[in-house]
């Protein structure tokens, strides 16, 4: 394998992590940590401006856990461009338009993370509000990797099926050829017992 075919490879399995249900979810997590912690924020800032003002440890905390949820979020969209490419991910995909929308709101998030300080972080804090709405894109997104991953399990336990149901007949046929002989070897047995033995435990795996 040349280094081309390798990194052809390394790049479908960038992609089918980027696809995968779970890396849905953990985007979802995220998601939801990131509004979270702005709408605290912003709570604290008009409840007890003292806090803020006197850069308060938990005002630091939940800054910094933003600032490293909208790092990833960063790292995520350059992932996808990455492996998907600029016009797959931004112009060809059918959803072209909630990914350009997503990315500039991410974008604009990091940026403003690093610029904006005190009562101006309010405006970051409404952009997480915009930026709640992939939630629904992600849900979305989810369940149809959920019901695609249904339809692979349920495809794999069909063909394990049919895999087992030709080792017993094979079992089956050995038994009754011996079964038929007067005197029943301790090599034919021996075989006969580790058949089974194997069968079972492709049964329960």
């Amino acid at each position: 394998m040349d280094k081309s075919d390798k990194s052809q490879t390394a790049i479908d399995r960038l992609k089918l992590i980027l696809q995968e249900p779970r890396t849905h979810w953990l985007i979802l997590l995220l998601v939801a940590l990131d509004f979270l912690c702005y709408m605290t924020m912003i709570i604290i800032s008009y409840l007890w401006p003292a806090a803020e003002q006197g850069e308060h440890w938990l005002f630091e905390t939940l800054l910094i856990v933003s600032f490293t949820i909208d790092t990833i979020f960063l790292l995520e969209i350059t992932l996808n461009v990455f492996a998907f490419g600029f016009l797959d991910y931004f112009i060809k995909s059918p959803h072209w338009l909630l990914h350009i929308f997503d990315s500039s709101l991410v974008v604009t998030a990091f940026l403003l993370e690093i610029f904006l300080h005190g009562k101006q972080r309010e405006v970051l804090g409404l952009l997480i509000v915009f930026r709640f709405w992939r939630l629904i894109k992600v849900i979305g997104t989810v369940a149809v990797g959920v019901g695609t991953y249904d339809e692979q399990k349920q495809q794999d336990l069909i063909n394990k099926n049919e895999q087992l149901s030709k080792e017993l007949e094979r079992i089956i046929i050995i038994v009754e050829e011996i079964a038929k002989e007067d005197h029943w070897s301790d090599e034919r047995m021996e075989k006969v017992f580790r058949e089974i033995f194997f069968f079972f435990i492709k049964l329960y795996i």
